[in-house]
């Protein structure tokens, strides 16, 4: 949720621009799929994160949780 974008987007990024997570120095960032903000008014309030299904699958429940909520 810190970066504002789902943690999978996040990994995207990373692997394109050639820099592992550990660059950020922070063991509580993820890269794979599961993980997706919960914005409300351009703001970040939360997030949801699935894990312990195919990722694909993870990043769908944690995306259709969201949905739910309304954010």
């Amino acid at each position: 949720a810190r970066e504002r974008v789902p943690t999978a987007e996040l990994g995207a990024r990373q692997r394109a621009e050639g820099f592992p997570v550990s660059n950020f120095g922070d063991g509580r960032y993820v890269t794979w799929g599961g993980g997706v903000p919960l914005v409300l008014d351009g703001e970040v309030v939360g997030a949801i994160g699935v894990s312990g299904l195919p990722e694909h699958e993870d990043v769908a429940l944690a995306t259709m949780a969201a949905s739910l909520l309304h954010v």
